[in-house]
């Protein structure tokens, strides 16, 4: 019951956002700075004891179907990281539903496919150990996935330090 109370807090924390971040996106911004702003935003955690770093890329803009939102995210243990990656696609499936200015600038099928998450514990930075990767909709802890998504990451111009 305290999950499904926390994720319906999440859920008006998020439809929340969307709604005051719905008058930007009428400015006069690139579909790149619109959507790592917004990501920035909808991603980022404020919390003391976990976080993580959000980025867009490529950050040139989303006409690439291959862009994709790439978060750092930091855990306490491998034990969270399914549980985290739950809460990941539900944010990312609200942020579509209730902002339809989002799926207008980034027209992508299944979001999911286009979030990929790199769990790492905060205690091991900056050097980071992947734990565990969630890359084309599905949660890994396979190293095989690890390097893959270092790769795809890469590719599009972002970091991922070792």
């Amino acid at each position: 019951m305290k999950k499904l109370s926390v994720l319906c807090i999440f859920q008006l924390i998020v439809v929340l956002l969307c709604a005051q971040f719905q008058a930007f996106a009428d400015e006069n911004v690139t579909n790149g700075e619109f959507l790592q702003l917004y990501f920035e935003l909808s991603f980022h955690e404020h919390s003391t004891t976990t976080g993580n770093i959000v980025a867009f890329l490529p950050i040139a803009g989303p006409a690439d179907k291959n862009a994709l939102v790439y978060i750092t995210q930091y855990v306490e243990s491998p034990d969270v990281i399914k549980m985290a990656a739950f809460g990941l696609f539900f944010k990312i499936d609200v942020c579509f539903m209730t902002m339809p200015t989002l799926a207008k600038r980034w027209p992508i099928n299944n979001p999911r496919e286009n979030l990929l998450v790199r769990y790492v514990r905060e205690s091991d930075g900056p050097r980071w150990k992947t734990l565990g990767v969630t890359i084309d909709g599905v949660t890994s802890f396979d190293p095989v996935d690890f390097k893959r998504a270092k790769e795809r990451v890469e590719k599009l111009g972002g970091v991922w330090s070792e």
